[in-house]
């Protein structure tokens, strides 16, 4: 469970910084994204603006240059009728049409849209169309309503049209252009709303078209990017031209002439903006009504008058596919953790399951049980040569344990010698070995015993271990645990060897043989065909377990032979002595057969308890 539980918490961490990391680019390129939407929606909004302007613009350069602008009396004038509402029919963003006159006379062509529009002005339900005349020479005013079919239906002749163009903002901006000029947004003289005039200088007259906010407003509705976007178009003053929501703007009417309304009352999120609106020039973020907003001011683009544009986004809708997709990846990250808790976990108790088995194998080590557990099976390469490396170490120390059982119970000292040979070859690895051992004085070695693959070679001589000049004696001075390599050469007492290897090069492979004291008793010569490498650590380690159980059963047998010899002797010598006394002779048996009896309980014991060379020896 702590691996399984560990493995998930690092998938779970890694599944949360890749999933957070993702979110922080997406909403970095959502908002740089959104940088460029607001320069694309500062060019729409001036695009829908221009697209109101431009019949504006084409309608009053046609009229600089139609008759009306040149008629003279109201009649003449009438005869443009058709075709100024035939314009207005094609442009409903128009709210009039008119012509003032350099001596002060006064035309106008108004669309009624809307019961408000003919209810201000008191006309019958039927009337589409509204003629404004102002003749100043005759001091005559005259309104004539018409029909769709431009039939007259009303006429009114009103008192108090006290009205002068050559006063109008849009009158006086005209005469200092020679092409069409736009005024700011101002009240209409006639309906109190707020718009503004395009208008173009024509001989003795300029011609105008006016535009209420309220189009314009309807054009920044249509270039939002969110549902709650909000975009504003202020002048210096701060007042809103246009909202995107044109509801806001419609302000009750009270009979007088209607104002701009602030900024800050219609948009939280737009008034540091209008305050504040060079500190906008590139996209900044601020929070009002409980939202993080991204706000951005841009002077609007082929305005003369110094009105901006400021823009308003949501983040929550900018980002809503950004917060979308990390829920997605959070999801998916939860479903890749319950996956890799439960991969883990049946992983886990696999390898758990592996250990376990391994570590009843150490329980059965322990219990000097080596045979009858069967090795790991698994895929894991360090579990599986973990288990390998175990067996391998349970039937080494079985073979060390049986063999060193072996050699504690042979009696025989030829066979025995054999026995430390042999198993000491087959760990080395060599084609045949000589086993040498100090005689009682410790002058010479002599051979005792010798093994070889195939083929019997001459018996070897006696070395002396002050003849430096034999590859023995030299091997016996400088052989250290752990064994000694040298080329065995054709050297006086080593011509036993042509036999085997005939003129191939040989190696000599040198192990000491050392006693419970740590008194040198022999040499263990191993030979090999060729120059080879000194053999393993492992396989040494074994070849010197091998000796020294053997060295002590060497030691133990001629310990019990020199017991026995000199038994033997005492007996003869107390038998001489006496004159062969019946008593005494009785006494030598005696003790010839307690030693007898001694020598069989020892034997009986280390049968009984398996014993090691190691407990043997400390036994």
């Amino acid at each position: 469970m702590h691996f399984a539980t560990l493995f998930a918490a690092l998938v779970a961490v890694t599944c949360l910084i890749l999933g957070w990391n993702s979110y922080v680019q997406s909403r970095q390129m959502v908002l740089t994204a959104a940088g460029e939407e607001f320069g694309r929606m500062r060019k729409d909004s001036a695009d829908q603006i221009d697209r109101l302007h431009a019949p504006a613009e084409a309608l009053v350069q046609w009229l600089s240059v139609a008759p009306l602008v040149r008629a003279t009396t109201l009649e003449a004038r009438l005869g443009s009728l058709p075709s100024i509402a035939a314009f207005l029919e094609m442009q409903p963003q128009l709210t009039s049409v008119y012509v003032g006159y350099a001596n002060g006379d006064f035309f106008l062509v108004r669309p009624l849209r809307s019961d408000a529009d003919r209810a201000l002005f008191k006309v019958p339900p039927s009337a589409a169309y509204l003629m404004q005349s102002l003749e100043r020479d005759k001091n005559a005013a005259r309104f004539y309503a018409y029909d769709a079919q431009l039939n007259r239906v009303a006429a009114t002749t009103p008192d108090d049209y006290a009205f002068d163009p050559r006063t109008r903002p849009w009158y006086a901006k005209a005469q200092l252009s020679a092409g069409a000029v736009r005024t700011a947004p101002y009240a209409f003289f006639s309906t109190g709303n707020i718009g503004l005039t395009v208008a173009r200088r024509a001989e003795g007259a300029v011609a105008g078209a006016d535009i209420t906010l309220a189009s314009i407003s309807t054009a920044l509705e249509r270039a939002r990017t969110t549902p709650s976007s909000q975009l504003v178009i202020f002048g210096d003053d701060r007042r809103a031209i246009a909202y995107s929501n044109p509801k806001r703007l419609l302000l009750a009417d009270n009979g007088e002439a209607r104002d701009m309304p602030p900024v800050r009352d219609l948009s939280p999120a737009l008034e540091r903006a209008a305050a504040e609106p060079d500190t906008f020039i590139h996209s900044d973020t601020v929070r009002a009504e409980g939202r993080e907003w991204m706000v951005r001011v841009a002077p609007l683009k082929g305005d003369d008058t110094g009105s901006r544009l400021a823009v308003a986004v949501p983040l929550d809708e900018l980002l809503v596919d950004v917060r979308t997709q990390l829920w997605r990846n959070l999801l998916l990250a939860l479903g890749v953790v319950s996956v890799t808790v439960l991969v883990a976990w049946l992983t886990s108790r696999r390898i758990v399951s592996n250990l376990h088995a391994l570590s009843d194998q150490v329980a059965a080590i322990q219990r000097f049980n080596f045979r009858g557990v069967a090795p790991v099976n698994t895929r894991i390469r360090e579990i599986h040569d973990l288990s390998q490396a175990m067996q391998q170490m349970k039937g080494t120390i079985g073979r060390f344990l049986d063999i060193a059982q072996a050699l504690s119970a042979e009696r025989d000292i030829d066979r025995l010698l054999q026995r430390v040979l042999s198993e000491t070859e087959d760990v080395t690895g060599g084609e045949g070995g000589i086993l040498f051992l100090h005689d009682e004085d410790g002058k010479w070695l002599r051979p005792a015993a010798q093994r070889w693959q195939r083929g019997a070679p001459l018996a070897p001589a006696d070395v002396l271990i002050g003849d430096l000049s034999h590859p023995v004696a030299r091997a016996a001075r400088e052989t250290v645990a752990g064994g000694h390599v040298m080329a065995a050469p054709r050297a006086a007492g080593m011509m036993f060897l042509d036999t085997r290897f005939g003129s191939d090069e040989v190696t000599m492979l040198t192990l000491p043989l050392k006693n419970r004291a740590g008194g040198a008793m022999g040499l263990l010569c191993v030979f090999y065909r060729g120059q080879v490498a000194l053999p393993s650590k492992d396989r040494l380690a074994l070849a010197d377990a091998f000796l020294g159980s053997g060295a002590l059963a060497i030691d133990n047998q001629r310990l019990l032979q020199a017991q026995k010899a000199l038994l033997d002797a005492l007996i003869a010598l107390l038998a001489r002595a006496s004159g062969a006394a019946p008593w005494m002779t009785a006494l030598a048996c005696h003790a010839k057969k307690r030693s007898a009896w001694r020598a069989r309980l020892q034997n009986r014991y280390r049968r009984r308890n398996n014993c090691s060379p190691t407990s043997r020896r400390t036994s």
